[in-house]
């Protein structure tokens, strides 16, 4: 029988050529190890032939036959098979693409034997471009047999960017990296790249901190694992990569970023705000502005991160998200920020004309972050100007908590620094609702922020208005003296 199988497997029909895999199989699978013993050569034979075939489904079959001769003969068949499939895969022409196709179908049916096989080859030193196309091809039919092998392939790859000068081979080794971060399918295999990929960002050398970002990057951006678990970690590491002393990795630290909140679903975004914002408060220095945050980019991929935290956020997201914006406006060149101050304030504004919905601690954070605008970037608030009175006067009688209170008084102060007009009519419309005020803490509180209003508009106060504040001074001494 075996006679007639050779003949066939050489046989210019591919029908044929595929009848005689299928026989094989039948026949390894039905046949004692007696019978088989002495013609085991035989049928490695014909199966090695038939899996440089030249047709696909011949291929697809003989592959069956192989993990059939793997499960009877054990490391045999792989032995014998292999190493030819490894010669012919060195061998440049087109029977290296046709090896490289026999071992794409071993590999579905036998990944986990003959994977670890394979990847000395693979990865072998100078890794040539056929290597690396060969590896991006080979990964996607590993399944879990790739975390077992994912430190030592990606260590090789990662070595193989930072030193190759020939720009289509490293294009040809990056699309290898990126075959094999989205084959990353299982806990394991993701677990074991999160952990390199997190030592590899807080390297020494700042060609592997970069390599490092760019491979998360590439993750970010082809894979659909669920990594929500590491995303605090992720929002950690890369906003302090921004404030980097090498320029590459800052800006390496802002792609990588981009795409993974971009990776991330807009239902999701609040859950990194807390994070978000306490790393970018313990990022940088007094008196100096964080280099990522001035580049184009960084703080738009932080928008619709704190955006979401702010509207749709628990009252924690809430109040960190107001925070964080005050912390950004003072780390953050004035230049790079205005694209942002529009969707920044109004949002702002938006959650504090319902503040009455919120606790102290969220109105207190947004009346801050609206201060530290007018501070810092007053000219781009302009706009802005009629709304932020009204919500720091509204807010000047809270009656929930002297914090609030005390926020809104100083705001107004900053916003009556930038904005000299109507001083007298709010200088009215503050006595008045003092006067008329039964708590005397929140009429002490409309009081205060008078003082602040006098202190940096007094210049422009008509004399009706100087009176008035007189006239509120001497009546609280009379009473008190009374």
């Amino acid at each position: 029988m075996l006679p007639i199988l050779q003949k066939g497997s050489k046989n210019s029909d591919p029908r044929i050529r595929e009848g005689v895999c299928l026989a094989v199989s039948e026949i390894v699978s039905n046949s004692s190890e007696a019978q088989r013993e002495e013609h085991e050569d035989e049928i490695i034979m014909i199966v090695r032939r038939s899996l440089v075939d030249s047709s696909g489904n011949v291929r697809a079959s003989a592959a069956i036959a192989f993990d059939i001769l793997q499960d009877v003969m054990g490391a045999k068949a792989i032995d014998e098979t292999i190493p030819t499939l490894l010669e012919a895969l060195r061998q440049p022409g087109e029977g290296s693409g046709t090896a490289l196709q026999a071992l794409k179908e071993v590999m579905t049916v036998r990944a986990s034997t003959v994977f670890p096989v394979l990847i000395p080859t693979l990865i072998a030193t100078p890794m040539t471009a056929f290597n690396a196309r060969a590896l991006a091809s080979l990964v996607t039919v590993a399944g879990n047999a790739l975390s077992k092998r994912l430190t030592v392939i990606l260590t090789a790859l990662i070595r193989a960017v930072e030193h190759e000068t020939d720009m289509e081979l490293k294009a040809d080794i990056e699309g290898a990296v990126s075959a094999l971060l989205e084959s990353i399918s299982d806990m394991e295999g993701l677990q074991t790249l999160m952990l390199l990929l997190a030592g590899w960002v807080k390297n020494e050398a700042w060609t592997r901190r970069v390599s490092a970002l760019n491979f998360f990057r590439t993750f970010c951006n082809v894979s659909t694992v669920d990594f929500s678990l590491y995303r605090p970690d992720w929002v950690r590491s890369l906003v302090t990569l921004m404030d980097d002393r090498q320029m590459e990795v800052v800006e390496a630290a802002v792609a990588a970023f981009d795409s993974f909140v971009k990776s991330i679903e807009k239902d999701d975004l609040d859950s990194i705000v807390v994070t978000l914002r306490r790393t970018i408060e313990s990022t940088g220095a007094p008196g100096r502005t964080v280099p990522g945050f001035n580049i184009k980019g960084s703080v738009s991929s932080m928008v619709p991160v704190i955006v979401a935290g702010l509207t749709t956020g628990n009252n924690e997201q809430r109040e960190q998200a107001a925070y964080a914006i005050g912390d950004l406006v003072e780390r953050t060149e004035e230049v790079a920020l205005k694209p942002y101050v529009v969707p920044f304030t109004g949002p702002l504004i938006r959650v504090a004309t319902q503040a009455t919905a919120f606790p102290p601690g969220v109105k207190v954070a947004i009346l801050k972050s609206l201060g530290t605008m007018l501070e810092h970037i007053p000219a781009h608030v302009k706009p802005f100007f009629p709304q932020l009175s009204r919500t720091f006067v509204k807010s000047c009688s809270d009656s929930s908590s002297l914090a609030v209170r005390n926020a809104a008084a100083k705001g107004l102060g900053s916003l009556t620094k930038s904005n000299q007009t109507r001083i007298d009519a709010l200088v009215t419309e503050l006595i008045s609702t003092a006067q008329a005020s039964d708590d005397d803490a929140i009429a002490a509180s409309l009081v205060l922020a008078l003082a602040y209003v006098v202190r940096y508009g007094i210049t422009s106060m008509g004399a009706g208005a100087k009176e008035a504040c007189i006239t509120l001074i001497e009546a609280a001494f009379r009473e008190r003296h009374d």
